[in-house]
């Protein structure tokens, strides 16, 4: 999902409908980004599919671990770039707590 120009390129030849093609050169290779795109986001709702029952906080951990942006992130959970910068936020701060295990007599 990330968007990249080639150095020398200018906005008009970088854009096309809407998605910033890696190397414009080429209808083939223009193609080729949107399809890696196509699967970059596939991947993306397969981990947020699999992580089902985890809190937002953790998706939006996992999510951002495989680079996608905040903004990406948002879009995937259906909430506010801002809500996932917080979850970030508290996530870098203070980790998930783990469960105390019971102590066991000696």
């Amino acid at each position: 999902m990330r968007h990249h120009t080639t150095v020398g390129e200018s906005e008009d030849n970088a854009s096309s409908g809407g998605v910033l093609l890696r190397n414009p050169r080429s209808q083939k290779e223009g193609t080729l980004t949107k399809a890696e795109n196509r699967v970059e986001k596939l991947l993306a709702l397969l981990l947020v599919q699999q992580m089902k029952d985890a809190p937002q906080r953790d998706k939006s951990v996992q999510l951002s671990a495989a680079g996608l942006t905040n903004m990406e992130i948002a879009e995937l959970l259906q909430t506010t770039a801002a809500v996932v910068s917080q979850q970030l936020y508290e996530a870098r701060r203070k980790p998930a707590k783990k469960p105390k295990r019971p102590k066991t007599p000696r």
